[in-house]
């Protein structure tokens, strides 16, 4: 049985208890109150490695898309019940190394995306894009970006999943490749391009393997994506790192994808969730919708 200690964290977002010990996660209860909605097929022939999702923080029935790693710096806007792009962006001043994935400040209406991505955990060029939420669009069009330098407290990790608090203007990611899963925070609040995002270890967590992640908008709900499984915490109030290591997580519903590394939580209106939506890789993109009061399956 994996169990781990918490890390100490000064001057960062939080606090974490010290000498906490979370129960592993092997056997989990499931989220009865999701069930399989519906799915379409991603029509858009460039976004064939689709890494990251993330919900547009005002336009409900889209999803922020990008590639992954050696593609170009490029964001999709999809919408997620008919599988269509609405429009594509350019990000200037970016590059796409390995990009892994995608997350909304839905106060400030900007978007971040993670090259974080390091399967051979060698990279010493890491870094986070931000770029300011369009509202308004049309087919195709450039943004400017900011970069952010990233140095973790630990060397090199691969990571594949981050999500963003609003409230606290902390970035979250998670490691991919450990047996316990590290969450590493970096404060936002008043970071201007260049800066560099010193990353902080708030916990480890008993699960490996993690390729997505997504915090709710009313930051009560984190889904966490794995290649065999979808997990979500929900907590009795907004996220923190203690309530993450304390709380065990639920089962939701997936039909399992090849090579799905992309999840995102969906709105139908205001901040509470009413589903979820998965994107695989490969030739077979389906976009899968999973929500509230659907049928349990088969999916």
């Amino acid at each position: 049985v994996l169990a781990v200690v918490a890390a100490i964290s000064i001057g960062s977002c939080g606090h974490t208890e010290a000498g906490f010990k979370p129960a592993p996660y092997r056997f989990v209860a499931k989220d009865r109150s999701y069930g399989f909605f519906g799915r379409q097929r991603n029509t858009n022939q460039e976004l064939w490695e689709c890494s990251g999702l993330a919900a547009h923080s005002q336009i409900d029935s889209l999803v922020w898309a990008h590639n992954d790693g050696g593609h170009a710096p490029v964001l999709y806007l999809t919408n997620a019940y008919t599988g269509l792009t609405t429009a594509h962006f350019l990000l200037r001043g970016a590059s796409n190394v390995d990009w892994e994935d995608i997350s909304v400040d839905a106060l400030n209406h900007r978007v971040y995306v993670a090259d974080l991505g390091d399967n051979r955990q060698v990279r010493s060029n890491l870094c986070v894009y931000r770029v300011s939420e369009p509202l308004s669009f049309s087919g195709a069009d450039t943004i400017d970006a900011e970069c952010f330098i990233v140095a973790l407290p630990d060397g090199p990790r691969d990571i594949e999943a981050v999500f963003f608090q609003s409230s606290t203007q902390c970035l979250y990611a998670l490691t991919k490749r450990q047996g316990q899963a590290a969450l590493y925070e970096a404060r936002l609040e008043n970071a201007t391009a260049g800066d560099t995002l010193f990353f902080e270890e708030r916990a480890r967590i008993p699960l490996m393997g993690i390729v997505a992640a997504d915090l709710s908008r009313d930051e009560k709900s984190l889904v966490l994506k794995t290649y065999k499984r979808v997990l979500v915490w929900n907590f009795s109030s907004a996220f923190s790192p203690e309530q993450f290591l304390r709380d065990r997580p639920l089962s939701l519903p997936y039909r399992k994808e090849k090579q799905g590394e992309a999840v995102a939580w969906i709105y139908d209106t205001g901040v509470e969730p009413a589903g979820y939506v998965t994107l695989s890789e490969g030739q077979a993109r389906w976009l899968r919708v999973y929500k509230k009061g659907a049928p349990q399956g088969p999916f």
